[in-house]
């Protein structure tokens, strides 16, 4: 029969995955989301216990699962590309490739087996799908899978309920599609629960394997930027303010490679990547300035593959009136594209001075092919020190987090974790177009 791991969100079963682990699955979670315990059958978490039935009550046993709340799991398939939008266009997508799949089949010798299946994907769409699992889920209704029933009553909560396929008849082979859609009924503060239980048992895997290291180390994005301190910013802020999604990135180390900073560096950095052939993701973020868009005037004819991005910090609101100096004396202006690099995204609370003004921009060089300026914040390196303290104070205490000004940073976050989503979605699209 083989062995299975098992999808949970809470108490309530969504699937399974035969054989091994499922790697789009336990790409949504961390090595430290892992659990092991080792108890009774009545010791044991629930989602586990019916694996146990030769086992008698006095038995130990160990059980491994994967857990995480369902918000975290949220927002790391939104970082995958796998939106609520995409969720029910794909869903909606392999509904239609299943309908033709079980046509044409219909039509073959013995054919009617299939009428039955195809008039309940008729009736399916992810609204009447999703309303359907709602009622399973309040009503605690129990699948085929685990209460050993078969048959149709005619009615679409039956179909989903025997569903030989699992999934409660979600049509499509990326799992993660039903996962993010189911993910809608569930309240917030429940677990989504991965259970390789019976794959340890099976001795498919020990119950000390690290599964996401296993399946996951590989396929860190990799965040290029014109400098160290750059790096270390989006780092710690990504640490603080997205600590569940931090180990999805990894940085570059300037000193250990003994890699220069600047934006010419890092352009020559991006055209090196681009040619040496590299499977992760990359994204190469560039300051919202003028030396940045010379720079990039550089890589315009270079052939970059479509998993390196090239971004630019966001542009900002407050950055559209703020205070540069030059020959005019102290002017605000709109400085995006011309002088904002990362220190004007580290928040408002470290860019005041001690009168409560906010330090300003200073005009330096002209140039001339971009007929712009290049501005420079001032007191760049106090403003940096300014950020690191707030970095440690918010560390010992995360309740500043929501005293102190994120916005900038949060901002640029953002931009990192969908830059990718055009590329998922066409990845995503590609699972349906290969075997559908």
């Amino acid at each position: 029969m083989g062995s299975y791991a098992e999808c949970w969100l809470s108490s309530f079963y969504l699937g399974s995955t035969k054989g091994e682990i499922d790697p789009s699955i336990i790409r949504l979670f961390r090595s430290s989301d892992k659990n092991k315990f080792s108890g009774t059958k009545s010791q044991i978490p629930l989602q586990s216990r019916h694996w146990l039935k030769y086992f008698d009550d006095n038995e130990e046993i160990d059980v491994v699962y994967y857990s995480a709340s369902v918000k975290v799991i949220r927002d790391r398939l939104h970082l995958d590309g796998y939106t609520l939008d995409i969720s029910r266009d794909i869903f909606m997508k392999s509904i239609v490739k299943e309908i033709e799949k079980y046509e044409e089949l219909s039509q073959r010798k013995q054919g009617e087996i299939f009428l039955e299946p195809l008039k309940f994907l008729k009736m399916m769409d992810v609204d009447t799908w999703l309303l359907t699992l709602r009622k399973i889920y309040t009503e605690n209704l129990m699948p085929s899978r685990l209460m050993h029933r078969k048959g149709y009553d005619g009615t679409l909560l039956s179909y989903m309920l025997d569903n030989p396929s699992g999934w409660y008849g979600y049509p499509g082979l990326d799992l993660n599609i039903a996962i993010r859609l189911t993910l809608e009924i569930l309240p917030e503060v429940d677990e989504f629960i991965y259970d390789v239980t019976d794959l340890v048992m099976g001795g498919y895997y020990s119950q000390d394997d690290d599964l996401v290291k296993l399946w996951t180390e590989t396929r860190k994005t990799i965040i290029l930027t014109e400098g160290s301190i750059d790096s270390w910013i989006i780092s710690e802020s990504l640490q603080l303010l997205y600590p569940h999604l931090a180990d999805y990135f990894t940085f570059m180390d300037f000193e250990g490679a003994r890699v220069g900073g600047g934006t010419g560096n890092l352009a020559n950095i991006v055209k090196a990547f681009s040619g040496t052939g590299i499977v992760n993701k990359v994204v190469a973020f560039f300051d919202n300035d003028t030396a940045a868009a010379t720079a990039l005037r550089g890589l315009k004819f270079v052939q970059i593959p479509p998993n390196i991005k090239i971004i630019q910090l966001p542009e900002m609101d407050f950055l559209k009136n703020y205070p540069t100096l030059g020959p005019s004396g102290l002017v605000s202006m709109n400085i995006n594209g011309l002088a904002a690099s990362i220190e004007l995204y580290l928040g408002k609370d470290v860019l005041v001075d001690f009168s409560g003004n906010l330090i300003p921009v200073q005009w330096a060089g002209y140039v001339p092919e971009l007929s712009r300026y290049q501005g420079e914040i001032m007191s760049k390196e106090e403003i940096q020190k300014r950020f690191k303290q707030k970095v440690s104070d918010c560390k010992n205490n995360k309740e500043l987090l929501t005293k102190t000004d994120w916005d900038g940073m949060q901002a640029v976050l953002q931009s990192l974790f969908t830059v990718f989503h055009e590329l998922d979605k066409e990845g995503i699209l590609s699972i349906i177009n290969e075997y559908g």
